[in-house]
């Protein structure tokens, strides 16, 4: 799996309601840069199911390596949604148009969907 790959792994399973959800979102959250620190608890990290444990894995190396940010694949926008996660009822439904969720990467001007 790519990086764009693992990153929309980890922000799917963030916008969720369970364990899994809650760690991944404290995780994309203490990588964004706004000024705020926002904790991760790395013993969390190891309750994880093996795939997002492994995406998350992917990401952290990958921004090592790179020395990129996750700014660079996320908006402030779906930053913004996951400070709020959504109750079950609430949570959009995949393909609705407008509600759909657009990244555009300035690095590489290009757009993708999450």
């Amino acid at each position: 799996m790519d990086i764009e790959g693992s990153i929309e792994l980890v922000y799917e399973t963030a916008q969720g309601t369970s364990t899994d959800s809650d760690t991944c979102r404290d995780f994309l959250l203490s990588l964004w840069e706004d000024g705020v620190s926002h904790g991760c608890d790395m013993s969390h990290l190891m309750t994880l199911d093996k795939d997002a444990y492994e995406a998350i894995i992917r990401v952290l190396n990958h921004f090592f390596h790179t020395r990129q940010q996750l700014s660079s694949f996320l908006s402030t926008k779906q930053i913004s949604a996951l400070t709020e996660p959504p109750k079950p009822d609430e949570k959009a439904q995949p393909n609705q148009g407008a509600d759909s969720v657009f990244i555009l990467d300035d690095a590489f001007s290009r757009v993708k969907r999450f």
